[in-house]
């Protein structure tokens, strides 16, 4: 595995843990909520959150849908970009294109002017 893989991954198993344990979400109950068996349910989720193993994409998927979260928060490469994620993932396309367009225009307001 590459050491940009490894972070992601850390990523991942941070942020995943993180948010189960805000939301009072034990790893077995998580496990099962994906669709592993009772029996692997919660040693397979402590071995994703220690690093032990990786999960793949579609296991990533899950976790974070279970979790209510976005796949992209879980691998957002800043805490402050991950908020900020968290923040607006359940706005709708239009609130999603007008802070968009707001965030454009504060971006064109900040930059420097070119000279002629």
């Amino acid at each position: 595995m590459n050491a940009h893989a490894l972070s992601i991954q850390t990523l991942i198993a941070t942020r995943m843990k993180e948010v189960r344990k805000a939301s009072g979400v034990s790893q077995r109950a998580l496990g099962k909520s994906v669709g592993l068996d009772d029996k692997r349910a919660g040693p397979y989720i402590s071995r994703y959150e220690s690093g032990v193993h990786a999960t793949d994409w579609e296991t990533t998927w899950k976790i974070a849908q279970s979790l209510g979260v976005s796949v992209a928060y879980l691998v957002a490469e800043t805490a402050e970009l991950a908020e900020l994620i968290k923040a607006v993932q359940d706005y709708e396309p239009e609130e999603l294109r007008a802070l968009a367009e707001e965030i454009r225009v504060r971006q064109a307001q900040s930059a420097p002017q070119a000279q002629d």
